[in-house]
């Protein structure tokens, strides 16, 4: 899957300086753009934005923040030229490829859906949501057994220190089990 959109690239800058102000980034935050039939958005922590330009391909992409932001920093052309694939992210001459950058199509037909950057509990949900065989298709199976085990060392972790306190593993897996239900 590939997408490829013009847009205007000082509108990209000024957007990406907009976001580095009102947002605040861990590294590795990934930003979601919805490529749309004449329009681009952009998906950040608490804003969206969009910008107007020539698209094909149309997708949502999950691009790294510093990526985009890079680009914005180091762009001079009035009109910026992107190109994204699974793994890829291409403007101009320059091509980054990072494992992390995703490409989803619009029409895949997706039942599972998560935000772009979930927390564990958000994760651990899924288990309770969807059985093994949609989230094997959708592709979270390994991600939602990771999460598990992480959970299974820290409820250990937390009960090793609690014990002392009368607290059970069962006291801690039934607080943990709230707060998965959103609770």
């Amino acid at each position: 899957m590939e997408t490829h959109f013009k847009i205007d690239g000082s509108e990209f800058k000024k957007m990406m300086l907009d976001a580095k102000k009102v947002s605040k980034y861990s590294k590795g935050t990934l930003i979601k753009i919805s490529v749309q039939p004449i329009n681009v958005e952009f998906g950040f922590v608490g804003m969206v934005r969009t910008i107007k330009g020539e698209t094909e391909g149309y997708c949502d992409a999950f691009v790294p923040f510093e990526i985009l932001l890079s680009v914005a920093q180091t762009n001079s052309k009035p009109e910026l030229d992107i190109i994204i694939k699974d793994g890829e992210f291409c403007f101009g001459i320059s091509k980054i490829c990072i494992n992390s950058i995703k490409v989803n199509s619009l029409f895949s037909g997706k039942e599972v859906s998560l935000p772009v950057n979930p927390t564990i509990f958000q994760i651990l949900r899924l288990r309770k949501e969807y059985d093994e065989e949609t989230l094997s298709k959708n592709k979270y199976l390994k991600m939602v057994e990771s999460a598990e085990a992480r959970l299974e060392e820290r409820i250990y972790d937390a009960y090793r220190i609690l014990a002392d306190y009368g607290v059970s593993k069962k006291d801690i897996e039934k607080l943990i089990e709230g707060k998965i239900n959103g609770e």
